[in-house]
């Protein structure tokens, strides 16, 4: 039996296995090879390693903005992600040692970021004239924009409209925001719960910011879902007037 010699160690001694290479053990410790080869002086060869080899993995010391998560069995990334509320991108950021996001091991240790909180505010929506019919008094509608993780959630609903049929050809209503020109919509669907009042609503996730264009409208208005035709909003306003 050939004697090892192990230098000093600062982190934890790991016996090799079957199928072990430098670049295997680094990517379940969330090192890189060149720091395993460092706390390893004794590997003259790092493409060879045998099992039964005892080497050193050293201590991680990295900064990590939120916690450490271990991988186990049926792990992928995207599960992880959603699990903590982030996305594969920021768990990527803070993961340099993860070079391809569709191989994670059993046993490595990953760094998930903190969620950043989320931010919301509310736009009261004014009642449309150009509406016909009239929109009754109790008609009301409202926009929560809610953005967290570099995304914004436009959630859209609104109370005391007409059945869209008996505006025109339509079937459904839309909620939309524009933004410089481009259109971002939602379908709202009807619920009544428990016989009361209908309500329209549906929500849209965008990565553009509205904020940097405050006068971004929002609207809602009668759709067709078979044409793809709207008619002038029933009601709306503008990104300016969110309120927290």
């Amino acid at each position: 039996m050939i004697k090892q010699i192990i230098p000093p160690c600062q982190g934890v001694l790991y016996t090799v296995r079957s199928g072990d290479t430098l670049y295997l053990i680094a990517q379940r410790n969330n090192i890189s090879v060149q720091e395993l080869i460092n706390a390893n002086p004794q590997i003259t060869d790092p493409s060879r390693i045998i099992p039964g080899q005892v080497i050193c993995i050293p201590a991680q010391q990295p900064s990590c903005p939120g916690v450490f998560y271990t991988v186990q069995a049926g792990d992928n990334l995207n599960a992880i992600a959603v699990r903590f509320g982030v996305s594969v991108e920021q768990i990527l950021a803070v993961n340099p040692a993860i070079t391809n996001p569709n191989v994670i091991f059993v046993g490595q240790s990953i760094c998930i970021p903190t969620p950043q909180p989320v931010e919301e505010c509310a736009i009261v929506l004014s009642l449309s004239g150009a509406a016909v019919p009239a929109l009754p008094p109790i008609a009301g509608g409202v926009v929560l924009i809610q953005r967290t993780n570099g995304e914004y959630a436009l959630t859209f609903a609104a109370t005391g409209l007409p059945e869209p049929a008996t505006i025109g050809n339509f079937d459904a209503y839309l909620g939309s925001v524009n933004i410089n020109g481009q259109v971002y919509s939602a379908l709202l669907s009807r619920s009544a719960p428990f016989g009361q009042e209908p309500t329209w609503a549906g929500t849209r996730v965008i990565t553009v910011n509205p904020f940097a264009v405050p006068q971004s409208t929002v609207t809602i208005a009668p759709f067709n879902t078979q044409t793809g035709v709207r008619t002038n909003p029933v009601m709306g306003g503008t990104v300016s007037q969110c309120r927290r």
